[in-house]
């Protein structure tokens, strides 16, 4: 991540006042973002919003997006674009012949998956907006919802009717749903 990011939280100036580097840098945020072929970061011309509201669930077009940047910031402590396509480069270590194996154990700790690469596998799997509705039971009320706000010839708005998750289904969306719970007030990883 070579590079500053330290602007995408100064949207202001010391005065107050909209602060011109970050409406540029923005753009070029969104540029990067919409310039990615695979439809996990970009899919029918919308992008995971990143602002403090949206926080990557929802999923928008580039106006859309910019406005909410503009107006809400970007979410606390976004500085890898993950969810945006940039790509981060992890050594991985291999056990050398005669390494401990608790140095080993260590090694293989460091390849356990994540809740955002369970989550990168679900999406997967399920698409895009899965994810997106909190309100319902199982995440999922109109999976081909789209934003048309912005008169949107190929937007689409067919309803989809879902059944209620049973047994161990319905144990496992709670889980992915405490996974994205706070613990506590201002923990930022669950």
């Amino acid at each position: 991540m070579g590079e500053d990011r330290s602007w995408m939280y100064r949207r202001r100036d010391e005065m107050g006042y909209w602060n011109n580097e970050f409406n540029v840098r923005v753009e070029i945020f969104l540029d990067f973002a919409f310039s990615q072929t695979d439809p996990m970061f970009c899919a029918m011309n919308m992008i995971r919003c990143p602002c403090s509201k949206c926080w990557n669930r929802e999923w928008h077009h580039r106006r859309r997006v910019q406005s909410d940047l503009i107006m809400n910031g970007f979410m606390d402590g976004y500085f890898i674009w993950k969810r945006h396509g940039e790509i981060i480069h992890r050594k991985r270590r291999c056990t050398q012949v005669g390494e401990s194996s608790s140095a080993a154990a260590a090694a293989a700790m460091n390849n356990v998956p994540t809740v955002d690469q369970l989550r990168d596998m679900l999406h997967d799997a399920i698409g895009p907006n899965f994810f997106n509705n909190e309100n319902s039971a199982t995440g999922v009320e109109d999976a081909t919802q789209f934003d048309a706000s912005f008169d949107d010839p190929y937007s689409v708005s067919t309803e989809l009717i879902f059944e209620e998750p049973r047994g161990d289904a319905k144990e496992f969306f709670d889980l992915l749903r405490a996974a994205d719970t706070p613990l506590f007030d201002g923990c930022v990883s669950s």
